[in-house]
């Protein structure tokens, strides 16, 4: 950020010294000239490039602070906040429809296909005898390198037969589900879903690949899909970083 340089304040503007700072620091770090984690100047390097006192500086970032693009750390200085995505997803089903309407661009990269005998827990949901078995896939959803979920994806191999023959890679959960109808013949007509908090312990791998550390949580949300004679067809695990994600509701009073 040394090398950036701040346009002076216009004093003959009718806008308030500090909103005209506020925009050019919002430009700064949505152009990404600040980075996640980096920090801001002192108040007093930023009071010298804007032309202006230490209060009006002081004002600017405390708005961005409100919003949470900033962070304050005692001692140390102004950090670049981590910014969480407000979704509606829990409401909406399909989370990537919503990114790509907020012009959010990211990936889907496969990191396992297998073809494996169901747990005990998965025999349950599908009502599964001892050795069938069901096709697992193991994906994340990435935006800029950054892990936003891990996505699981269990589908009983009699009711969508080598699924895993598929090239998933970048494949939204939509349009899996659209691949398991078309393969299956069966119309996925309703999901139930669940969210509960996890804990490292038991989601290490889950935890690993989204890089979360150990002062954070995170979210398992459920999927169970089922056709128009309650049959289950497909069950989502994906997991959310607390810090990376924030479901909103819309709601009708």
């Amino acid at each position: 950020m040394k090398d950036h340089k701040f346009n002076t304040v216009n004093k003959e503007n009718r806008i308030p010294y500090y909103i005209q700072i506020k925009k050019q620091l919002l430009d700064a770090i949505n152009n990404n000239i600040y980075k996640v984690g980096g920090q801001l100047e002192s108040e007093k390097e930023l009071a010298k490039q804007f032309s202006v006192g230490r209060p009006t500086i002081r004002q600017a970032i405390k708005e961005l602070q409100i919003e949470g693009l900033l962070e304050r750390s005692k001692g140390k200085g102004t950090f670049i906040k981590k910014r969480r995505i407000e979704s509606t997803f829990l409401q909406n089903f399909f989370l990537d429809e919503e990114l790509r309407r907020k012009n959010i661009d990211f990936k889907i990269i496969v990191l396992k296909k297998e073809l494996v005998i169901a747990s005990k827990e998965i025999k349950t949901i599908f009502k599964l005898n001892e050795n069938d078995k069901i096709n697992y896939i193991e994906s994340i959803r990435a935006i800029n390198n950054t892990p936003l979920t891990l996505d699981l994806i269990y589908v009983p191999d009699k009711i969508c037969k080598n699924l895993i023959d598929e090239d998933l890679n970048n494949y939204s959960g939509e349009e899996i589900v659209k691949v398991i109808s078309n393969k299956s013949n069966k119309h996925i007509d309703r999901f139930t879903r669940s969210i509960e908090p996890v804990n490292h312990i038991s989601f290490s791998r889950a935890a690993s690949l989204l890089k979360i550390d150990d002062s954070k949580c995170f979210f398992c949300l459920k999927s169970l899909g089922f056709d128009e004679f309650n049959t289950p067809l497909v069950y989502f695990e994906a997991f959310f970083p607390s810090d990376r994600i924030i479901f909103t509701f819309n709601s009708e009073w």
